[in-house]
Formats: C-alpha cells, sequence, structure tokens
C-alpha cells in the first residue's frame, strides 16, 4: 500500500527502471509521463469521475482511454503492486464510465489487492 500517488508513482519508476537494468525492457517504460499519456491518449479519475490521478483504497487508480474521437471512452481499474509495477484489475476498459469502474472497485478491492 502506499501513502500517495506520487509515491506509488515512484515506486513504479523504480521497477521500470529496474525492468531496463535487468534487460528485461529495451527502455524505461514511464506510465506517467506526457508523452506517455499523449500516445495512450490515457486520461486519470478520481473516485467523482472529474479528470485527476488519485489514489484509491491505497493501490488503485482509474483510467480511461480511446483509440481516437470515433470510439467512445472507456475506463480500466489499475493497481499498483508491491513491487512497484502497475497491474490492470477487472476487465480491461470494461466499465463505460469511471463511476462503474469505481462502483465495481469499491466492492472487490479487497480480493484484487496485490
Amino acid at each position: 500500500m502506499y501513502g500517495s500517488f506520487v509515491e506509488a508513482m515512484r515506486a513504479n519508476r523504480r521497477w521500470a527502471k529496474k525492468q531496463h537494468r535487468d534487460g528485461i525492457t529495451e527502455e524505461v517504460i514511464d506510465w506517467f509521463s506526457p508523452e506517455q499519456d499523449a500516445h495512450l491518449k490515457t486520461w486519470y479519475h478520481n473516485q467523482y469521475g472529474q479528470r485527476q490521478m488519485q489514489l484509491l483504497f491505497g493501490q488503485f487508480f482509474i483510467t480511461s482511454g480511446h483509440m481516437d474521437a470515433r470510439f467512445p471512452r472507456v475506463c480500466s481499474i489499475r493497481v499498483f503492486c508491491n513491487d512497484g509495477s502497475i497491474d490492470t484489475v477487472g476487465e480491461f476498459q470494461g466499465y463505460a464510465s469511471p463511476h462503474e469502474a469505481y462502483e465495481v472497485l469499491e466492492k472487490r478491492y479487497t480480493e484484487w489487492r496485490r
């Protein structure tokens, strides 16, 4: 569990650097860089559906994305694992809104802890 979103982001950055150092990845992938967000068209949401990076239940966050403007924006629930990696819990892009994702997370976060 992490005390803040910034703390979790730092853990993820350390994990990514270790993956690169160990030869697992060719480059350090920074989930939260402006370039990555622009490439993936990612938005982050708080529990009210507003665009804001927020750590939920000490490990989770909600993202939304879409391939292009022809498709609706759909949401995923992500978890910062204890080793700093990030995983998707529930169904990838399986939620029509941040509100729906949060409602599912609120019911299931104890079983999804990593």
